[in-house]
C-alpha cells in the first residue's frame, strides 16, 4: 500500500513536470546542445573537446535523438528521465534500509527533487545537469550500501555487482560534468575515512580499488580535461567576478534557481534557517542519543550536507585563489544531496506529525510558487511572436544573419536558422562562429560589401551603425522588435542591396 502511495506521488509529479516541456523555448546553452546533435560522431567529439564539459551527455543526447526523433520535446524529456530514476532509487533505498521512515520523510526528497526552483528549471532543460545529479546520487547510495557493516544481507555476488555499479556511476558522473566528478571525489574520500574508522580492512581495500577503477575509466579523457582547463575555461569564465555578494547568490541558488532576480526570494532565508537548525540539532543528537538506528539515519543526513557544502567550499577556494570557476548552476550535481540531507535530518528534527506537516506545508507552498513561475517562464515569452515573424518574413537560406547581442546568441540563431550563415559583430568587427563554442573565428568584415540581404539582430541597448551599410548602397529598415525566451531582446534590421 505504501509503495503504491509513493509511486502515485511520483507519477503525479512526473505528469506536472512533463506539462512544462510543450513549448518552443530554448536558451543559448540548450541551442548549443541541440546544434551538436546535428554533427557526425567525429565532429561532435571535436567540438566537445573545445567545450567546457565532458562528452557523455552530448553523445547520449545524440543517441536518444536517433531513436526518438530529433525534436525539442524529446530532448527536454531526456532530462526528466534521470529525475524519475533518482526518485525511484532513493525510494527503494529508503524502503529497504529505513522502512520506518519511508512514507513520512521520503516524500520530502521527492517533492524537492521535482519542484525545488533550481530543480524545476534544470529538469526540463536540454543540458546535462539532471544526469550528473543522478550519477552522483547513485554513487553515494552505492557507497553507503558497501561500507555499512550492519547490512549483512550482501552476498558476494551482490557486492561484486555493487562495486561494478559504483565504478560505472562514478565514471559516468565524471564524464557528464566536472563538478559531478568533484562531488564523486568528496564522497570517495569521506567513505574511505568512514571505512578506516570502522576498521573494515577488506571493504576499505575493495572500495579503494573501485575508486581507482573510476579514475582509470576517466584516464582516456584526462589529457583533454587539462587542455580544456588551460585553453577553454579561462576564456569562458573571464567575466565571473568572485565577490561576497556573488558567494551569497550561490547559496540562494538551490531555492531560487537560475532566475533568482525574477523569482521571489522570501523562502530562501526561511529554508536555510530550517536546514541549519536541522544540522545543529542532528549533530547534537549524534553526540547524545544512544539509539543507534536513529543516529545512523541522522549521520547519513549530516554526511549529505557535508558533501554539498564541501563541494561549495572547494569551488570557492579555487575561484578566489586560482581562477573563478564556480558558476551557480555548477552546484547542481550536488543539490540532490542537499535535498536528501533535508529528508534524512527531518527524521529527528520533525519527529512529531505537526512539525513534519509544517515542513511539508512550507515545501508545498514553495513548490506551487515555483511551478507557477516556471509556467510563466516557459510559456509566457516573446519566442512565439518572434518565430511567427520569422515564418512570415522573407528570410532566405542564402541570407546572412548578424547579431551584436553576444557571441552565444549565435548558437540560438543557428538553432532557428540552421541553413543560414551566422556571424557576430563586436567593436565593428564581424566574426564567424562555429555555433557550439564561444570562440571568435576569423573576421569577415567584407560581409558589409556583400550583395546578399543581411538580417541584423541588434541589442535593444544599442543602435545599428548604419553608415557602413549606407556607404555600400543598401536599404536599411527596422522590421521587428522582440525577444527570444525573454532572454535576448533585440531589434531586427533588414539590410538589402539597392536594386
Amino acid at each position: 500500500m505504501k509503495n503504491k502511495k509513493m509511486l502515485t506521488y511520483i507519477v503525479i509529479f512526473l505528469i506536472a513536470t512533463t506539462l512544462l516541456i510543450f513549448n518552443i523555448n530554448v536558451w543559448c546553452d540548450e541551442a548549443a546542445s541541440i546544434n551538436l546533435t546535428s554533427y557526425n560522431w567525429n565532429d561532435l567529439i571535436y567540438f566537445v573537446k573545445k567545450d567546457f564539459h565532458p562528452p557523455l551527455y552530448y553523445l547520449a543526447l545524440k543517441t536518444w535523438g536517433h531513436f526518438t526523433g530529433h525534436n525539442l520535446i524529446s530532448y527536454k524529456f531526456f532530462s526528466i528521465i534521470p529525475v524519475i530514476l533518482s526518485a525511484l532509487f532513493v525510494c527503494i533505498w529508503f524502503k529497504k534500509r529505513l522502512p520506518k521512515y519511508y512514507n513520512k520523510y521520503n516524500i520530502i526528497f521527492v517533492i524537492l527533487i521535482f519542484f525545488a526552483p533550481c530543480n524545476m528549471g534544470k529538469n526540463i532543460e536540454v543540458r546535462m545537469y539532471t544526469w550528473a545529479a543522478f550519477w552522483v546520487s547513485s554513487f553515494l547510495l552505492t557507497s553507503w550500501e558497501l561500507r555499512e557493516n550492519s547490512f549483512k544481507d550482501l552476498t558476494t555476488k551482490k557486492k561484486i555487482f555493487l562495486h561494478m555499479f559504483l565504478i560505472i556511476s562514478g565514471a559516468c558522473a565524471c564524464y557528464t560534468h566536472y563538478f559531478a566528478g568533484l562531488t564523486i571525489l568528496v564522497i570517495g574520500i569521506i567513505s574511505i575515512i568512514m571505512l578506516i574508522k570502522q576498521k573494515n580492512k577488506n571493504e576499505l581495500i575493495n572500495y579503494s580499488l573501485s575508486c581507482i577503477g573510476v579514475f582509470v575509466c576517466f584516464l582516456p579523457w584526462l589529457f583533454i580535461f587539462f587542455k580544456q582547463i588551460n585553453d577553454n575555461i579561462p576564456i569562458w569564465t573571464i567575466e565571473l567576478e568572485m565577490k561576497p555578494v556573488y558567494t551569497l547568490n550561490i547559496l540562494r541558488y538551490p531555492f531560487e534557481g537560475d532566475y533568482s532576480s525574477a523569482f521571489p526570494s522570501d523562502f530562501t532565508p526561511i529554508l536555510w534557517i530550517i536546514i541549519v537548525s536541522m544540522l545543529i540539532y542532528s549533530i547534537h543528537l549524534i553526540k547524545t542519543d544512544t539509539d543507534n538506528k536513529k543516529t545512523q539515519i541522522i549521520k547519513y543526513g549530516v554526511e549529505c550536507f557535508s558533501i554539498f557544502i564541501s563541494v561549495f567550499i572547494i569551488g570557492l577556494i579555487v575561484s578566489y585563489n586560482i581562477h573563478p570557476i564556480l558558476m551557480r548552476r555548477y552546484l547542481f550535481p550536488s543539490v540532490n544531496l542537499l535535498w536528501l540531507s533535508v529528508a534524512l535530518m527531518s527524521a529527528s528534527f520533525c519527529e512529531t506529525e505537526k512539525l513534519r506537516s509544517i515542513l511539508i506545508g512550507i515545501l508545498t507552498v514553495l513548490s506551487i510558487s515555483s511551478y507557477v513561475y516556471t509556467i510563466e517562464r516557459e510559456y509566457e515569452t516573446g519566442t512565439k511572436a518572434t518565430l511567427n515573424f520569422f515564418t512570415n518574413s522573407d528570410i532566405k537560406d542564402d541570407d546572412i544573419i548578424i547579431n551584436n547581442i553576444e557571441i552565444c546568441a549565435c548558437w540560438e540563431l543557428k538553432y532557428y536558422f540552421p541553413n543560414n550563415d551566422n556571424f557576430y559583430e563586436e567593436n565593428d568587427i564581424i566574426y564567424a562562429t562555429d555555433y557550439v563554442t564561444a570562440w571568435y573565428l576569423p573576421n569577415y568584415e567584407q560581409i558589409n560589401e556583400s550583395d546578399k540581404t543581411i538580417w541584423y539582430f541588434c541589442n535593444n541597448n544599442t543602435n545599428l551603425n548604419v553608415e557602413k551599410y549606407v556607404n555600400s548602397r543598401k536599404n536599411i529598415e527596422e522590421v521587428y522588435k522582440g525577444n527570444l525566451d525573454n532572454y535576448y531582446n533585440f531589434k531586427i534590421y533588414k539590410i538589402s542591396p539597392v536594386n
